[in-house]
């Protein structure tokens, strides 16, 4: 299926960088080790920067009156809305058990400084508890759509004649 809109095509390819984001997260929820959960982490996002780079240079190709930004932005926004929602599955559905191991491990965190934890703190934790997955889907949407965003700038640069960013080669506006 090919769509010739801007947001068509953003929708196809934001589902398929989204895609990278939630099979890496999925997996990094049930890893125990901490540094093979860095490695999976730097790895999904030198490969999602990778493929937005992609998807904006083909767009760009496809359609060389339009505007690369534009297009890698409204792909990482249809991605980041996609993360966020599968961030409130996860956390809703999936392993719920993580909020409360999380909360578990500050309140012990807090109790072992010797200090009594104000009745505030101990209630503004519960909310936090009850509202986590929310909380999470929102953020994530938010973060990820402004990382697309400084990303989608970046990455637009190259389609204007200027330094690759990955290459450091001067382009003179053609794709490599």
């Amino acid at each position: 299926m090919k769509s010739n809109t801007l947001w068509g095509e953003a929708g196809i390819d934001g589902i398929f960088l989204a895609l990278v984001t939630i099979v890496v997260t999925a997996i990094d929820a049930f890893v125990p080790s901490s540094i093979l959960q860095m490695i999976l982490w730097l790895a999904k996002l030198v490969f999602t920067i990778w493929l937005l780079r992609y998807f904006m240079l083909g767009y760009k190709k496809r359609n060389e009156d339009s505007s690369a930004f534009k297009f890698g932005f409204a792909t990482s926004f249809c991605s980041a809305l996609l993360c966020g929602v599968f961030s409130f599955v996860l956390y809703q559905y999936i392993c719920p058990e993580k909020i409360t191991e999380t909360i578990d491990t500050v309140v012990a965190s807090l109790a072992s400084t010797g200090n009594n934890i104000p009745d505030e703190v101990s209630d503004a934790l519960l909310k936090l508890e009850d509202n986590f997955a929310q909380l999470s889907c929102v953020v994530t949407f938010l973060w990820y759509t402004f990382l697309g965003l400084i990303f989608s700038a970046i990455l637009a640069k190259k389609s204007n004649g200027a330094k690759d960013v990955f290459t450091n080669e001067e382009l003179n506006g053609e794709q490599q």
